[in-house]
């Protein structure tokens, strides 16, 4: 059994206390940060491409045959999507993939942590992807998913550094000027 941790809250003119947050606590900070300060794409991708690398590399060391299907499952329906063209069920497919990977790992930071960002992103997702775009963003989530499926952590993480250095790219391009 986990015990809850608990945190020191200062407040002005009363004294520090030790509370016991609630489950969403650290959710919900970082929630109400991001929808504050509005964080510009590019800072996201940022932190993306030092994190999801090493969660896809905790996902193939710890796939099971009840995540491995479920993964099977996201890309064949962004496969799906991609074939048929409906951008927004593909978009959808994506953020399950990623957000899958971090479940895979079995680490709730890790989950909520990828939750947040795709929440964050969801207002970047206002623009089209070519057809070429949206076929190399598909291999690559196949890429990735074939090494987590393998076990291969290594090249989970190779593969998902690329992706996301492609990521940034793409959105560097969509940029106008």
């Amino acid at each position: 059994v986990r015990e809850p941790q608990q945190v020191i809250v200062s407040r002005i003119g009363s004294g520090s206390y030790v509370e016991t947050p609630d489950a969403s606590w650290l959710g919900g900070l970082l929630t109400e940060e991001m929808l504050r300060e509005r964080s510009n794409l590019m800072e996201i991708l940022d932190f993306r491409r030092t994190l999801e690398p090493r969660i896809a590399y905790l996902a193939a060391n710890r796939v099971t045959e009840n995540n491995a299907a479920e993964l099977r499952e996201i890309i064949a329906g962004m496969r799906d999507a991609m074939r048929s063209e409906r951008l927004e069920e593909w978009h959808e497919g994506d953020a399950a993939f990623h957000s899958h990977v971090a479940v895979m790992t079995g680490n709730f930071l890790y989950e909520k942590t990828v939750s947040l960002l795709l929440q964050a992103m969801v207002t970047f997702r206002t623009s089209p992807l070519l057809s070429d775009q949206m076929r190399a963003s598909q291999a690559a989530h196949e890429t990735i998913a074939g090494f987590i499926l393998a076990g291969n952590g290594q090249k989970a993480a190779e593969a998902m550094e690329d992706h996301v250095v492609m990521a940034v790219r793409t959105a560097l391009d969509a940029l106008p000027g």
